[in-house]
């Protein structure tokens, strides 16, 4: 049984595969060595501010190197990271963080808009602003708001909201799935995997960590909700051989011809829809194998996956109903 959280099991992965590049956005390119070591600084200063074990820290996250940064920082602390998109309305932000009784509130410079989406909630005088990492704004929250009625506590380390209420998930299991998620799907050192959503669910953090753990390389944007132009230049430009994606921007990829190219080395494709409620906690295996539409469909209790029938294209699409 895997008892490995999220932060030991990267710190293996940047051990094995120190000189690999673990990142790339954009221009900017991050091996394995650089990713644990700005992860391990970044844990300090916020262990620095007070964040500890069982702390609640809301992240505002989009789909690039600095959301994973953030997120996995956190997780090293032992604090609870809670996802928040970054393009949700500000009333919706407001609601996840009284509802998680978040005690802190962190988020990128370049989104200036974090005190201004509290103004309206929080009386300005009771926020706590401290710049961390150089680069990141730490909010921490007033007391009124926080308290004791959500339950995580040591343990768990992600609350992730999918729009159906909060799901607290422990590190070791996150870790564990995204071991099981790349011995799937095959991820190996070679491969270059583009995930192209906000690092907000179960599923996108699942595959982003299998990357990771398989000393592949994560190719990711800080734009939060892509155009399938945009993901159709993110794949060519960094020879993606995985493509984590929603079922929307695999249509719209389908219906630039982006995935019929007679010369495109083969090509597999996670597909994520919104998960339901409690969906999460139902253990997956697979029911049975069959022929559908030109696909190979393998159904599960909880995902459905297609296998192209194509010579040249092989493409896998985790569908979660």
């Amino acid at each position: 049984m895997w008892m490995m959280p999220v932060s030991g099991a990267v710190e293996t992965a940047v051990t094995s595969f120190a000189d690999r590049i673990a990142v790339i956005d954009g221009d900017c390119m991050h091996d394995y060595a650089s990713l644990g070591e700005a992860i391990a600084l970044f844990a300090e200063e916020l262990a620095a501010q007070g964040i500890e074990s069982g702390s609640r820290v809301a992240i505002y996250i989009g789909c690039g190197y600095e959301s994973l940064l953030a997120v996995l920082a956190v997780e090293r602390v032992g604090a609870v990271a809670v996802p928040l998109d970054i393009l949700d309305a500000p009333e919706t932000s407001v609601r996840a963080l009284d509802a998680t009784r978040a005690d802190f509130l962190l988020g990128h410079r370049r989104d200036e808009h974090i005190a201004e989406d509290l103004a309206e909630s929080y009386d300005p005088r009771d926020l706590e602003m401290t710049s961390v990492a150089e680069e990141y704004t730490l909010v921490r929250l007033p007391d009124a708001r926080r308290g004791a009625s959500w339950g995580v506590r040591g343990g768990f380390a992600f609350c992730l909201l999918d729009g159906t209420g909060s799901l607290a998930v422990e590190s070791t299991a996150l870790a564990a799935a995204a071991v099981e998620m790349g011995t799937e799907l095959g991820t190996c050192a070679e491969d270059v995997v583009a995930v192209t959503l906000p690092l907000t669910t179960r599923s996108v953090l699942t595959s982003t960590i299998a990357t990771l753990l398989s000393g592949a390389c994560l190719s990711m944007r800080g734009y939060p909700h892509p155009s399938a132009a945009g993901i159709a230049a993110q794949i060519a430009a960094d020879e993606v051989s995985i493509l984590v994606c929603s079922d929307h921007g695999l249509a719209g990829l389908e219906g630039r011809h982006a995935m019929n190219s007679p010369t495109a080395e083969p090509l597999r494709v996670l597909t994520l829809s919104h998960p339901t409620a409690g969906q999460d906690k139902t253990p997956v295996s697979v029911d049975h194998l069959a022929v559908h539409g030109g696909y190979l469909r393998i159904e599960a209790d909880t995902r459905t996956r297609y296998c192209c029938a194509s010579p040249r294209q092989q493409v896998a699409c985790w569908c979660r109903h």
